[in-house]
């Protein structure tokens, strides 16, 4: 098949130009797990929160309350969240695996808090090396972070939005369950 005259149609494939965004979308901070690029860790207790999540069919994490958690099982994953920040200034919800009695002495639960503790002093850089987490302290000096002034409770709103499971009913429940 030729396709020396053939005109591409691209409307099948997008839309040119740029979209925006609605105005009823908020800029949320992202929820990420370690970032490939440097970044810190607020060392503020106050805003570290263990709870359990889930990702829908598109990836997207919801916050899941501790009785429906107990009913999913396996499929809410206990993870501590952290404010962190990008050395670009990016604030985002650093996602880390909580540990639990039956994960307490896996490397990758522990190397993740290791890596934590670490952000809380210093730039760091994560991957993923063997059978651990590898953690690489930033040698070059940034500047301090200015965190936002922000509580637990922003921070949990502003990275999750709208997408808590309280109960049974929620479309994502159903979703996992099989109803």
């Amino acid at each position: 098949m030729s396709i020396e005259n053939t005109e591409v149609n691209l409307e099948i494939f997008g839309t040119a130009g740029l979209i925006d965004l609605p105005e009823s979308q908020s800029e949320g901070l992202r929820i990420s797990s370690f970032p490939k690029d440097v970044f810190t860790v607020c060392d503020d207790e106050s805003l570290v929160f263990t709870t359990h999540t889930v990702a829908d069919k598109d990836g997207n994490q919801y916050i899941v309350a501790k009785d429906i958690a107990d009913i999913l099982s396996g499929d809410a994953k206990a993870r501590q969240l952290y404010l962190a920040m990008m050395r670009t200034g990016e604030t985002f919800v650093l996602s880390v695996p909580a540990p639990t009695p039956a994960n307490r002495k896996n490397s990758w639960v522990r190397s993740a808090h290791d890596a934590v503790q670490k952000g809380m002093k210093n730039y760091i850089r994560v991957s993923r090396f063997d059978e651990a987490y590898r953690t690489i302290e930033s040698q070059k000096p940034f500047k301090q972070p200015e965190w936002p002034d922000i509580s637990l409770e922003e921070m949990i709103e502003q990275a999750f939005d709208d997408r808590f499971i309280t109960d049974s009913e929620h479309p994502v429940m159903k979703e996992l369950i099989g109803f």
